[in-house]
């Protein structure tokens, strides 16, 4: 939804928020929307975008590519349910989004991978926990695949067209973003920007913290910059946020 600034502090403005408010809904000026500006880094000239957990590539056809309409945007996805609509929004792109399937991590090989059949979205090299299935009923049923994954720093110097700084690298990986850093230092060093799914509670065996992604970045040079999307259950529990880091 697109909201109105212009009638910023007027009584109409306040009217439409009272009433969207019994609505249940918030209304807030663009320049506070994250999805339109990005914490800053549409101000950036970014070149290269990594989609790391790209699923169906949703994300990089409605938001990455509008925004940063100059970038080769490549992306990566090791679940075989998803890859076949991922690479048709590739053949669509005129070569602007490239698909990769296969996952990344701090290792190379074959992994097990946790498909979600209902909801693929949630799909992870980690199980997923009680918590999971507690807030989102539709994960339940889960099929086992084994699926290529290789370390980001490896794969980086290879894929084509090359990978070109500026460069914003964006991680849904549900879960398996530490192991995902951990394969990519070098890779990271080049980053201008991050943008990381973070799990606030304990929704995937073995996920890390927000503590440790911040240090990580923190390590890395780059500064926490605000919060992209946030999730939270119906008790009003925050359950993941996307952050936003960058380098200044």
């Amino acid at each position: 939804m697109k909201y109105l600034t212009k009638l910023r502090g007027s009584r109409i403005a306040a009217s439409i928020k009272m009433w969207f408010g019994k609505l249940g809904y918030s209304v807030l000026p663009n320049d506070q929307l994250p999805s339109e500006n990005w914490a800053g880094i549409k101000n950036y000239s970014i070149r290269t975008i990594l989609d790391i957990g790209a699923l169906r590539g949703e994300l990089a056809a409605s938001e990455l590519r509008p925004n940063f309409p100059e970038a080769i945007i490549h992306c990566f996805e090791p679940s075989p349910l998803a890859f076949a609509e991922l690479a048709s929004v590739a053949s669509g792109s005129d070569n602007r989004i490239i698909a990769h399937n296969f996952g990344l991590g701090n290792e190379s090989g074959a992994l097990n991978f946790h498909a979600n059949v209902d909801f693929l979205a949630a799909s992870s090299f980690l199980e997923q926990t009680d918590k999971t299935v507690e807030n989102f009923p539709e994960t339940a049923k889960i099929k086992d695949l084994t699926v290529e994954i290789q370390r980001l720093d490896d794969v980086i110097s290879q894929i084509m067209p090359p990978v070109v700084d500026d460069l914003l690298i964006k991680i849904d990986t549900q879960g398996y973003d530490y192991q995902v850093l951990l394969g990519g230092h070098e890779t990271l060093a080049r980053a201008r920007a991050c943008i990381v799914e973070v799990n606030m509670v304990n929704l995937y065996k073995g996920a890390p913290t927000f503590h440790d992604i911040y240090l990580l970045m923190l390590n890395a040079g780059l500064r926490f910059a605000g919060v992209f999307d946030q999730r939270f259950a119906k008790n009003s529990e925050l359950l993941y946020l996307d952050a936003i880091f960058i380098r200044d």
